[in-house]
């Protein structure tokens, strides 16, 4: 999957939400609208919104990407470094 096609599901998904769920996301024993449930409760998301979310990250999960999507999110300027060292971690365990 090209950067740019990977950088608009992020841009869809939140950085920060994508690292703060992503073992949520990885979990293929919730389905996507149970994962969006839990999600719109545990945030001010709503629920249509949290589903273009999962949908988005369970995308990128999908077509393995997920290392592509950690970079660009390690590359970030705009994140917190807390998200940083968040994405670094799960990025040397892939």
């Amino acid at each position: 999957m090209l950067d740019l096609k990977i950088n608009r599901l992020l841009n869809s998904i939140g950085k920060e939400c994508f690292i703060k769920y992503f073992d949520e996301f990885k979990n293929s024993k919730l389905s996507n609208l149970e994962l969006a449930e839990i999600i719109s409760n545990k945030e001010n998301y709503s629920l249509q919104a949290t589903k273009v979310r999962v949908n988005s990250a369970r995308k990128i999960i999908k077509f393995q990407n997920e290392r592509e999507a950690l970079a660009l999110i390690i590359s970030s300027k705009r994140l917190e470094s807390d998200i940083i060292e968040d994405a670094k971690k799960i990025y040397n365990t892939l």
